[in-house]
């Protein structure tokens, strides 16, 4: 019994040693490639106001400063505050249904003002923090 649990926290402190080291682990080097690509990705255009946006194709655009909760497992969400720390009280834009998903990292943006573009979710959230957004891309937001 005693072995059971002494098993239970070791797994549980390890669980959580790495749940902490993943935002602090430096991300490994990217080789480069020895000519650059000639095709240059066009920046993003509209509306970077804080808040829920329409984009011209029909989409959504959500911005707002990236926050973690540990509520519920755990999600990304983005929120009406000034970036930093995110304070409790803060309200929520949208929380980024599928950031585990994309090819970004959460870590890096987080407290920072970023934007999530995508589709609005009308499906039902266990999360019950704000609306959802299924982003197909989430980056800072560009300087004026």
């Amino acid at each position: 019994m005693i072995r059971s649990r002494t098993l239970s926290v070791i797994f549980a402190v390890a669980l959580m040693g790495v749940f902490v080291a993943g935002c602090s682990a430096e991300p490994a080097p990217v080789d480069e490639p020895a000519v650059a690509d000639t095709e240059e990705e066009a920046a993003p255009t509209g509306s970077f106001d804080v808040g829920l946006n329409t984009l011209d194709d029909g989409r959504s655009r959500a911005v707002g400063v990236l926050g973690y909760v540990e509520l519920e497992g755990g999600f990304w969400a983005l929120y009406d505050t000034d970036p930093g720390e995110v304070p409790e009280d803060a309200p929520v834009v949208a929380v980024v249904a599928n950031m585990g998903e994309l090819d970004v990292s959460a870590c890096t943006l987080k407290g920072k003002l970023v934007a999530a573009d995508g589709v609005m979710s009308d499906g039902v959230s266990i999360r019950m923090a704000g609306p959802e957004i299924i982003a197909d891309d989430v980056y800072e937001v560009p300087a004026e």
